[in-house]
């Protein structure tokens, strides 16, 4: 059985580099989400950072040596053919004379060659792995002291290329990877376990459509300079196989359950299983048709099913009535049938047709009440039409023993016709085995499993979680006793999902807010409300770019020691207006570079020009922090000037 691995990988103390902020987290985080939430194996998902345990005998702090020793032994050893394997690493790469290197907590920047790991020396082993996936997710951080000559990754993406191993890399060859206190992640990881909560039968192809919408959407919040990721598909086909589970082996995680997809076969074949005995029920109804259409014969021969299509053998006769074809005229006194057996063979032979009849129909009611709408008297007259007129004949003089072989004749054909419908009725009973309670309750039973499958997807504040259980509550059909609960628990949930974005636009998350709102389905009660947050939260972020866009132009301004550039930029934020988005961010910043005008005034003073002090804090714009202070102390240099 194929199966999952993982090795995550995240230095944050390195010990000759400045430390990282969050890519310990980050790759505790993806560990994390492989092993939790999508079901992977523990025992085949390697973390290795700072503060992680050791394995047994095996030490998991991120060395050069531990680093390559783990990834020897799952590409060669621990992960067999048709394995998925994915490698994260977050941490420091740098490149050197064209050789990109991933930089171990004891990599040392004076030493790259002895002491990094080349990217060639990790993805080699991994191509030895032959035909199994294999997924590698670069998080580097560029590190400006050891650069030299290209940038960091070029090397790496021609490697990939070559090799035929899929690799995520965190930002593009000009960019820079980033993190937010605020998230506590790097953007890159944010973004990437988003994609995989939103969707467990993600692609490579879809991955990447996500990672670049949603990782420079981070940016943008952030105030973080665009980052956006750079993806290399081993092949064209590798592209749109699925990166959490291998594909022959998704119906196989967790027991035969995809931890992310609620398996609905069990309402799938109640539902199919109906629909199965209906049909069947209505062929069986036809039945006694054909059987009460072969008593009519004619030439005294043996009748015949023309309607017979199901290729079936036709019933034999009772050993007691011999075929027709072998039948010899029999002594007058000995075997010729009175009307009154006659007419007990055509009574029981009716009697047994409405008793098949009706069992159909108990059987069915719902489908004949709703759609068909049969007529129970029709039958009942056709079967006493048909018994009146053998009775009608069977009284008819007999002339001589020539003469009643047809009556002979038809006794044998109405045997015939009963016997048939006896196995029909056995036929019958065992499709539609399961009495109709049964079937209900198996259903039932189904949907209530359904219903606790999707109250286990939610998460607090997790809108996805909220919008997976509505779908799978939604499939219940609205006949089931569960529809009514299903229904209530639909417009809780849409509620959820509701407050959810309001407390991101509340944050001034508009975008991310947005993209909860629109999972509201549009048939609930807060689907009116739902729709008109999200057209105000669109302007909002609309709004929201533009002013982040005016607050980097001003940023843009400031050079360091000139009064003048922070007075320009002041002027710039200041066209954000009160009630906008951004327009916090935007006083918050004025009054640092009103401060640091004051400073600079301040720093002239102390040195004796107190002109250009008073010029300075001149630039000090009204309604800031600073505003009173410089005024006083302008008052107090242009005394100082007079003297």
């Amino acid at each position: 059985m194929a199966n999952q691995a993982c090795i995550a990988i995240g230095i944050n103390q390195y010990q000759f580099f400045q430390p990282l902020g969050y890519a310990q987290a980050d790759a505790q985080a993806v560990w994390q989400f492989l092993v939790e939430e999508a079901g992977w194996p523990q025992d085949r998902c390697l973390l290795l950072t700072d503060t992680s345990p050791p394995t047994g005998a095996r030490s998991t702090i991120p060395t050069k040596e531990n680093i390559l020793g783990v990834v020897e032994n799952f590409a060669y050893e621990s992960v067999i053919a048709g394995d998925l394997l994915w490698v994260f690493f977050s941490g420091y790469g740098v490149t050197l004379e064209g050789e990109d290197y991933l930089m171990p907590i004891d990599g040392n920047p004076a030493s790259i060659p002895e002491t990094g790991i080349p990217v060639r020396s990790l993805f080699e082993p991994l191509k030895d792995r032959g035909a199994s996936p294999v997924l590698v997710f670069l998080d580097i951080n560029r590190s400006q002291s050891a650069q030299v000559g290209v940038a960091v990754g070029a090397q790496t993406v021609d490697l990939a290329t070559k090799l035929g191993i899929s690799t995520i890399l965190s930002c593009q060859l000009d960019q820079f990877s980033h993190e937010a206190a605020s998230l506590g992640h790097g953007l890159f990881t944010v973004g990437l376990l988003e994609a995989l909560r939103e969707n467990s039968q993600i692609t490579l192809a879809s991955l990447e459509r996500a990672l670049r919408d949603r990782v420079p959407s981070l940016s943008e919040h952030h105030w973080q300079p665009i980052q956006t990721p750079l993806i290399v598909a081993s092949s064209p086909e590798a592209s749109e196989q699925l990166i959490l589970y291998p594909p022959h082996n998704i119906e196989e995680v967790n027991n035969g359950e995809n931890p992310f997809i609620y398996q609905a076969d069990a309402v799938g074949d109640s539902a199919a299983g109906a629909n199965n005995s209906h049909i069947s029920s209505v062929l069986i109804a036809e039945a006694p048709q054909t059987s009460n259409r072969t008593i009519a014969v004619t030439n005294g021969q043996q009748p015949t099913n023309p309607n017979n299509q199901s290729g079936e053998t036709e019933p034999k006769p009772p050993a007691s009535v011999p075929p027709a074809a072998e039948t010899k005229p029999a002594p007058e006194t000995d075997d010729t049938p009175t009307w009154t057996e006659t007419l007990v063979w055509a009574g029981g032979a009716a009697l047994l047709i409405l008793l098949m009849i009706g069992g159909v129909f108990l059987r069915n009611q719902e489908a004949f009440i709703g759609g068909l709408k049969p007529q129970p008297g029709a039958n009942r007259t056709a079967v006493n039409k048909a018994s009146t007129t053998t009775a009608k004949e069977d009284k008819k003089p007999q002339a001589s023993s020539e003469a009643k072989k047809p009556t002979k004749q038809v006794g044998a054909s109405t045997l015939q016709a009963v016997k048939p419908s006896k196995q029909t009725t056995t036929k019958a009973t065992s499709v539609a085995s399961k009495p109709p309670a049964a079937q209900n309750k198996a259903a039932g039973q189904a949907n209530k499993s359904a219903l606790d499958k999707a109250r286990s997807l939610i998460k607090p504040n997790q809108a996805s979680g909220y919008s997976q259980a509505i779908v799978i509550a939604q499939k219940i059909p609205s006949k089931d006793p569960q529809y009514n609960q299903a229904k209530k628990e639909i417009d809780g949930w849409s509620q959820k999902i509701l407050d959810i974005a309001n407390a991101r636009a509340k944050q001034g998350n508009y975008t991310e807010a947005v993209s909860a709102a629109q999972l509201v389905p549009t048939n609930v009660n807060v689907s009116g409300k739902a729709k008109d947050a999200i057209q105000d939260w669109k302007e909002q972020a609309n709004q929201q770019r533009t002013n982040q866009t005016v607050l980097r132009a001003a940023k843009g301004l400031i050079r360091p020691n000139q009064a003048s550039s922070y007075s320009d930029a002041i002027a710039t934020a200041s066209k954000i207006q009160q009630g906008e988005a951004g327009y916090g961010e935007a006083q918050k910043v004025m009054g640092e570079w009103s401060k640091t005008i004051y400073q600079l005034a301040q720093s002239r003073a102390s040195k004796g020009q107190f002109k250009e002090a008073i010029q300075t804090a001149s630039l000090v714009p009204e309604n800031t922090t600073s505003y009173q202070e410089s005024q006083k102390a302008i008052a107090l240099w242009k005394g100082k000037t007079k003297k």
